[in-house]
């Protein structure tokens, strides 16, 4: 059972970790749209 939850203790962080990266990721194309768009 132990190894199980650690198992998903790890899961859970490198989803909420890839979830800031790509937020991150669509910000930055998100505003380099927007640059373009008014350059």
């Amino acid at each position: 059972m132990e190894p199980c939850t650690n198992f998903l203790r790890k899961l859970l962080f490198v989803f909420n970790n890839g979830q800031k990266y790509v937020s991150r990721l669509f910000t930055s194309s998100l505003i380099k749209q927007i640059f373009l768009k008014f350059r």
